[in-house]
């Protein structure tokens, strides 16, 4: 699943490393986001965006991404 989400967002023009996406998954494994819809997209932001000139992009996909992901578990 959150690996989708860092494809997604290399496909969406935000320049994401596989170290980054590694961090992202540390993070996750300790509870950082605490099942927090905010703080889940402040922990991805953090994650994935180096620059302020990727937030833009960076929300248009988590955007998409987190919609799909609501689609899916919405029974």
């Amino acid at each position: 699943m959150f690996l989708e989400l860092f494809y997604s967002m290399r496909e969406g023009g935000v320049p994401v490393t596989l170290a980054e996406y590694m961090a992202f998954a540390r993070a996750l494994r300790e509870d950082v986001a605490e099942f927090d819809t905010t703080k889940f997209y402040f922990l991805c932001r953090a994650s994935f965006c180096r620059d302020e000139r990727d937030l833009d992009r960076f929300d248009q996909v988590f955007g998409a991404w987190f919609e799909r992901m609501e689609r899916v578990a919405d029974p």
